[in-house]
């Protein structure tokens, strides 16, 4: 087996660089695989496993660009599953920035129900329990601008046969595994909701592509992707959409806006005590 200096040897990586496990496994695939003319490649979760010595799905997880592995990010490489077994390699972009906090205007304040005790607002620790208290106070029925929302799809299930249409060329995803988060129904739309409990720079489109390719071809109804950050007793919603349904990469930002179960109990009175004594 190369061993880790040799392998930085063979990729110019410099002693300055920190390298994780991932990514000296990516680089002993790489002894192995190259990116053919029209920039990509194939490889089987049993060839990731087998080159790499590690197991596909951690090889695979690239949540946001900070999380890629150094040689992708030198080659400007992203990764998608085809199916189950398979993974494709390429020069393709992956990744849709947040827009900054600041713009999405002022913190909406929606009360949290006074009957449930089970969950508290105040004490919100799992994407989970952000879900469940967003759709208790009906923030995403706010948000969606429907009426009230139902829970009706959620866990890991398959993408079915999809057609993709990437920067290095045209590919069948089949039967490839996804999750959602919380998929949620009303008389006019699906909210299929990713949720995060920390604020990124960006996040993969694929997390909100294939739950809305999939029901997309089975539904008469929109299907609105949701994206969902709780951080800092504040929920950040994003909606997105795709102006060509066959790219990943045409992803758009249609609208965005924060909400809080806490009322402000700031006034001008308390903005004037702070002022006073608080030193400049």
């Amino acid at each position: 087996m190369t061993s880790e200096a040799e392998l930085r040897t063979l990729f110019g990586v410099k002693s300055s660089q920190t390298l994780g496990r991932n990514d000296y496994g990516w680089l002993r695939v790489f002894r192995h695989k190259q990116l053919n003319d029209a920039g990509f490649f194939r490889i089987t979760a049993a060839e990731l496993k087998e080159l790499s010595l590690r197991e596909p799905r951690l090889m695979a997880k690239h949540d946001s660009t900070a999380a890629r592995p150094w040689i992708f990010k030198e080659l400007g490489l992203n990764i998608i599953p085809l199916s189950r077994f398979e993974y494709l390699v390429g020069k393709f972009d992956l990744f849709a920035k947040f827009p900054e906090p600041e713009t999405l205007g002022p913190v909406r304040y929606m009360p949290f129900p006074d009957d449930i005790e089970s969950l508290n607002p105040d004490d919100i620790t799992s994407e989970a329990a952000a879900l469940n208290a967003s759709a208790l106070s009906h923030i995403l029925d706010d948000f969606l601008e429907t009426s009230t929302l139902q829970a009706t799809v959620a866990g890991r299930m398959s993408t079915g046969s999809i057609d993709v249409r990437l920067a290095c060329g045209d590919f069948q995803v089949s039967k490839a595994q996804m999750e959602i988060d919380a998929g949620l129904e009303s008389a006019d739309v699906l909210g299929l909701i990713e949720a995060k409990n920390h604020l990124s720079d960006d996040f993969n489109i694929r997390q909100l592509y294939f739950p809305f390719r999939r029901f997309s071809q089975s539904l008469s109804k929109p299907v609105a992707p949701v994206y969902q950050v709780y951080s800092n007793g504040i929920f950040h919603l994003y909606r997105f959409d795709f102006d060509d349904i066959l790219r990943p990469e045409s992803i758009r930002l249609v609208k965005s806006a924060r909400y809080t179960l806490t009322p402000s109990s700031i006034t001008l009175d308390v903005i004037d005590k702070l002022l006073k004594t608080v030193p400049i």
